[in-house]
């Protein structure tokens, strides 16, 4: 099971001393959630560190972070952090620390959810191999740097409500090694209207719909070649909703969409 330690109160009281503390908390809260959409890092842990202190500070620690798991959103300290994930020991390789490039940016009242995505490269590639295994190995000969282990960071502070009777949604492409895609509306009338479009590593705007007006599928971009379908029932009128498809195009690790509530 996932856990979820949560620092920052703690080094905000003895860093600033309890009154600036007491002040910085009665701001609006910033929030962050996390996603673990990396189809094959074993994530041991997940740290949030204020590297602005000496010695650095660990702000959140999420342990135990199995792969689709998203967690709560937690209130976090306005600042800058650096991402490292601890990877769990595999035929005893010792575990592997790793900072992520990119750095999570926080201001006083916003929503954040940070989505680790990317694949993990075996240290050492051994004779190919059949079925998922060949294919990461010929991912990363092909462009090492593009799968690569990442995080994906998505603004999803809630400026204007949602009418009752609409659904805001966006995609955002987890997948790595699957082409573009486009998010569709199916009519009941057979008729087709794309949404939204997405590639590797992309987070397209919102759209507003009706629930009520069809169903919502993921197809290859220009294509009528469905690779995932949204959970219709899920999808509420009133509410905002990120559909993060998630997986690879290998029968090992299927395409398959997390539906993550942003808020209404």
């Amino acid at each position: 099971m996932t856990r979820l330690t949560l620092l920052s109160t703690v080094v905000l009281a003895s860093s600033l001393g309890l009154g600036a503390a007491q002040q910085a908390l009665d701001t609006e809260p910033t929030e962050v959630r996390f996603v673990h959409a990396s189809p094959n890092a074993q994530i041991e842990e997940l740290v949030v560190l204020d590297t602005a202190q000496d010695p650095a500070v660990e702000m959140l620690v999420i342990d135990e972070f199995s792969y689709r798991t998203v967690t709560p959103f937690e209130s976090i300290a306005e600042g800058t952090y650096e991402l490292r994930v601890r990877l769990t020991e595999v035929d005893g390789e010792a575990p592997r620390e790793h900072t992520l490039p990119q750095t999570l940016s926080v201001v006083d009242g916003t929503s954040v959810t940070v989505a680790i995505i990317g694949l993990v490269a075996p240290e050492i590639f051994e004779e190919p191999e059949e079925g998922f295994l060949a294919w990461l190995q010929d991912l990363f000969t092909a462009d090492p740097e593009d799968p690569a282990l990442r995080a994906l960071i998505l603004d999803g502070t809630l400026e204007t409500p949602v009418p009752g009777d609409e659904a805001d949604l966006r995609i955002v492409h987890a997948a790595p090694g699957t082409e573009r895609v486009d998010l569709v509306l199916a009519h009941a009338n057979d008729t087709v209207a794309v949404l939204e479009s997405a590639g590797y590593a992309e987070a397209s705007g919102y759209v507003t719909f009706r629930p009520e007006a069809g169903t919502v599928n993921i197809h290859i971009a220009g294509s009528d070649v469905s690779v995932a379908e949204v959970p219709d029932e899920d999808l509420q009128p009133g509410a905002r909703y990120t559909i993060m498809l998630t997986g690879t195009p290998i029968e090992d690790v299927p395409l398959e969409v997390l539906l993550l509530l942003d808020g209404g």
